[in-house]
């Protein structure tokens, strides 16, 4: 018989929720970072209380194995779930600069951490192979993206305005006609923030 129980994939549910909330918001509203920071720490917060009333329920009886065997509702899961939502806490609040600077795209960024959270919390409670392999794809993909949205956004922007550029000196050349013909001056060349490259015309 094939058992579906959403009480051992609620905290995952409230993660996924919360991440569709943060991108629907700022695609419509465009709001300040800090209302996508108040829409995080609810989403967290929701996950804790899901959390919380799954381990009163196991009092009652009310675990087990559910979606045919391949999720598991005990004790241990949810002890593993609420050790991996403080980790995502603690790397949200760590990484909020980061997340700053990605500016247009920090919906993105918060949104794919909370749906890599999930994942992984899915991943604690997955006792079947292939479930084991789908949350640990959602979770790392999801990772993979965020990092290349914190490269792309980190060498798609233009240069500070710090920036110092110098021309080489061109070689010498004698007014008589000497063996070289006039060279034509290279383009300057740019650095910051340790950065160097060749400016283009």
């Amino acid at each position: 018989m094939f058992d579906v129980s959403y009480l051992s994939i609620a905290p995952e549910m409230v993660l996924v929720l919360g991440a569709v909330a943060v991108l629907m918001v700022d695609v419509f509203a465009k709001p300040p970072s800090r209302v996508h920071g108040w829409l995080a720490a609810l989403t967290y917060l929701g996950a804790a209380a899901v959390i919380a009333w799954q381990w009163a329920r196991l009092g009652e009886g009310r675990g087990g194995l559910s979606f045919g065997g391949a999720v598991v509702l005990h004790h241990w899961a949810a002890a593993v779930r609420g050790v991996l939502l403080a980790a995502a806490v603690l790397g949200t609040l760590c990484a909020w600069e980061m997340l700053k600077g990605l500016r247009r795209r920090m919906a993105e960024g918060l949104s794919l951490m909370l749906t890599a959270s999930a994942g992984f919390m899915l991943m604690g409670a997955s006792v079947d192979l292939v479930m084991v392999f789908i949350a640990l794809e959602i979770g790392s993909i999801s990772l993979y993206v965020l990092a290349g949205i914190v490269r792309t956004s980190k060498d798609g922007t233009k240069p500070p305005s710090s920036t110092s550029c110098w021309a080489p000196s061109p070689r010498p050349s004698s007014s008589t006609g000497g063996p070289w013909p006039t060279p034509e001056p290279a383009p300057p060349t740019c650095m910051a923030s340790g950065i160097s490259w060749r400016a283009t015309t």
